[in-house]
């Protein structure tokens, strides 16, 4: 029961955070017109994939060296910020 329970949450959760997504996009595209919401549109686009580049599966790693080692999660999480600030320097020179 308790798996349904929390299914049930997450997917709430899940809609509640595309109807927000939703109607901030709608509010943002009134505000700018369509050609500035082109713009902002192309600039989130970049961003987002700039992100996924940053990110680099480190989250997976992280959470599972976490559950390995849990004594060691400070030093892990110091080194998953200092490869993040890395790949930010390189992704941005």
């Amino acid at each position: 029961m308790k798996i349904v329970e929390n299914s049930l949450y997450l997917s709430l959760s899940e809609g509640v955070w595309y109807l927000f997504n939703f109607v901030i996009l709608l509010i943002i595209s009134r505000f700018f017109g369509a050609e500035k919401f082109g713009e902002f549109s192309f600039s989130f686009a970049i961003a987002s994939i700039a992100g996924m580049v940053v990110d680099f599966g480190i989250n997976h790693v992280l959470i599972r060296d976490f559950t390995k080692e849990r004594n060691k999660k400070e030093s892990l999480f110091a080194n998953a910020i200092t490869l993040r600030i890395i790949i930010v320097s390189i992704l941005f020179l």
